[in-house]
């Protein structure tokens, strides 16, 4: 039997690096749950757990809502608040600085993209990319996305005062 090539099928979950591929994507994580830190695969560290639901603020997937998430990875620091352990080190997790139900909202970028660690982080937004996401919000109905999971945010055409981005960041 000859070997077939696997079909992107766009999986069960939100995948941050393909989200964040063509360039920095702004996004609303509401923060469910913190899980126990669990032994990583592929490396000697740990994992750290976050369960979020995700509203999508820019982009060509403006507006997308994603409930229950789980991430692990480089964006837990983020979620988390505080930076995740160096293990190679000896540092121990510490536990977050953020609270279940806390809106964190992040300019999601991949960090060292096409090599074999690239990753998606969360940057902290500027206070243009803040306004941006604030009209996605209460265009998506502010606290009452996480709970319809629907999203009715048409994407924003930033005001005058607000421009300066690039093609990529309308923001």
């Amino acid at each position: 039997m000859a070997l077939q090539r696997a079909k992107r099928t766009g999986g069960a979950f939100l995948d941050l690096k393909e989200l964040a591929a063509d360039g920095p994507v702004l996004a609303v994580f509401h923060v469910r749950e913190f899980h126990a830190p669990e032994k990583a695969t592929g490396f000697d560290g740990v994992n750290l757990p976050v369960i979020a639901d995700v509203l999508i603020c820019s982009g060509p997937r403006e507006g997308e809502v994603h409930l229950g998430e789980r991430f692990i990875g480089a964006i837990t620091s983020t979620l988390r608040g505080v930076r995740n352990p160096k293990t190679a080190q000896g540092e121990q997790p510490q536990p977050p600085t953020t609270a279940v139900n806390d809106e964190i909202v992040a300019r999601i970028k991949v960090l060292n993209p096409g090599k074999s660690n690239a990753g998606a982080v969360g940057d902290e937004p500027s206070d243009a990319e803040m306004k941006a996401v604030e009209r996605v919000y209460e265009a998506a109905g502010g606290e009452a996305v996480w709970t319809t999971g629907a999203s009715t945010a048409t994407s924003a055409t930033p005001e005058p005062a607000m421009a300066g981005g690039t093609a990529k960041r309308p923001w």
